[in-house]
């Protein structure tokens, strides 16, 4: 009774146990080292493990199951399979078979209560479109066949999704943080924020979360006199330092070197980025580099094209950043060859 009531103790654990000490017993004398303190890898697992070692066999392939959520009769169904066989392991069927088939319906009655609770009417949670997976409203489920009805945010377009491939929103998009002051680190948060959408394919989203960390670096280190620049001069990129800021035109001074000089009443527009300094222009390059990752995942071709050559003019000027020169480059010529741009 006390296993049964253990919702993180297996009964089938204690049953492999046994078979595993009994049987194997020269192999080693307790199984349960296999164990240790987390319930979910159970000792059937060592003792699947040292007969194919004893036999030479390869691990057998399970079949996945759609995780899908459960509608009220699927439900009681579940409920009733694992009150059956509770009550058998109650009578003293302690068989290795049965004491497998509850951990079984243990497990897929605790995925369908989870399934059920994420996919409730009205509610909003990450769900695939295409190679991505993206905000949408939950408007119907169907338990039967897994899927459910979900309404995308960004444009209210429909579409039936498998339900096993739909999941919540993270814990920043459900609770906003609070507003921070400009700052490196604050800029760093919202990286951090856009990778963890990255990693979600969620990529338009992702994108924003890298936009706002490069916006809180231009806040934090802003365009004026002494600040390095990057500036589009005649077609090509050039790092300087801004040496008057006379309002609509600024005057730059180059650090390359080039025969073509300095620049006097520059227009303005033509400064793309201040470089920022120290440890935080590293953050400044790799931001770059991931929103034209974001771009290209999203078919925005000439935006990634735009974001990997920034990267690339802050990495070929400066010796710790040029690591990261060969990377901005791949992703420059993804973006272009995905643009059919041959010659670029």
């Amino acid at each position: 009774a006390w296993l049964l009531d253990s919702p993180r103790v297996r009964a089938s654990s204690l049953a492999a146990c046994l078979e595993a000490r009994n049987t194997l017993s020269g192999r080693d004398r307790d199984a349960s080292t296999y164990v240790r303190s987390d319930a979910r890898v159970r000792a059937r697992s060592a003792c699947e493990v040292w007969r194919r070692e004893a036999s030479g066999a390869k691990r057998p392939k399970r079949p996945l199951k759609a995780c899908g959520h459960a509608g009220p009769a699927d439900g009681r169904a579940a409920m009733a399979d694992v009150s059956a066989l509770r009550a058998k392991v109650l009578g003293g069927d302690w068989s290795s078979a049965t004491l497998r088939l509850l951990a079984d319906a243990q497990d897929e009655a605790a995925a369908n209560d989870a399934a059920a609770a994420l996919l409730t009417t009205g509610r909003v949670v990450r769900a695939p479109r295409g190679d991505a997976r993206v905000r949408a409203m939950v408007s119907d489920r169907d338990a039967a066949a897994g899927t459910a009805d979900v309404v995308y945010e960004a444009d209210a377009a429909e579409a039936t999704v498998p339900a096993a491939d739909c999941s919540a929103l993270l814990d920043f998009e459900t609770t906003p943080p609070p507003p921070e002051k400009d700052s490196a680190e604050a800029a760093g948060r919202h990286k951090e924020r856009g990778t963890a959408l990255f990693k979600e394919k969620d990529w338009v989203a992702a994108a924003q979360h890298y936009k706002r960390c490069l916006a809180t670096l231009k806040r934090a280190y802003p365009l004026g006199c002494g600040a390095t620049v990057l500036v589009n001069s005649g077609g090509a990129l050039r790092q300087g330092t801004l040496a008057s800021d006379d309002g609509p035109t600024v005057d730059v001074m180059y650090d390359d070197g080039s025969d073509r000089g300095d620049d006097d009443d520059l227009d303005r527009r033509k400064v793309l980025a201040v470089v920022a300094p120290g440890d935080a222009r590293e953050l400044q390059l790799t931001t770059y580099l991931n929103l034209a990752r974001c771009a290209t995942k999203a078919n925005r071709g000439r935006d990634a094209v735009s974001c990997a050559t920034l990267a690339l003019g802050l990495a070929r000027n400066d010796d710790d950043a040029a690591r990261h020169a060969p990377t901005a480059l791949v992703l420059r010529a993804r973006a272009h060859l995905a643009q059919k741009h041959l010659k670029q």
